[in-house]
């Protein structure tokens, strides 16, 4: 029986496909600082764990949001309560409303990382101006 491949995982996979025109997959590995290309078929198998001080790195050669793949990686550490632990720590600048629209936004978003284009901020602004309680 097969286990089901992490979201790092399918994450790299997704990457490294989308760049193949680009680079190949060596190449992603070097800039990336491994000295060996099957670093990441291993992880886009799924049979080791990306550290997570190669992330920035490894996010830099896959072009991709550091963000998005520091959160998958976490993933393969730790439940979500301590993730969530983590992020309401990393954001202590942010009140707790904001906190709250930005885990709204990812919920309601499917955890997409959704454009604030011009048209959702014409949509927004209305029902976020202060109003009389």
């Amino acid at each position: 029986m097969s286990r089901a491949l992490s979201k790092v995982s399918i994450y790299i996979t997704q990457r490294i496909e989308a760049l193949q025109n680009k680079k190949t997959q060596k190449e992603i590995a070097e800039q990336a600082g491994y000295e060996n290309p099957n670093n990441l078929s291993m992880l886009k198998h799924g049979t080791t764990k990306l550290p997570l001080d190669r992330v920035p790195a490894l996010a830099k050669a896959l072009e991709c949001d550091v963000g998005e793949l520091l959160a998958a990686a976490l993933e393969q550490y730790f439940d979500i309560e301590t993730i969530v632990a983590f992020r309401r720590v990393m954001v202590a600048d942010l009140t707790q409303n904001e906190v709250e629209w930005v885990e709204f936004l990812r919920s309601a978003s499917g955890n997409h990382d959704p454009k604030l284009t011009a048209f959702r901020k014409r949509v927004l602004s209305p029902l976020l101006k202060p109003s009389d309680p």
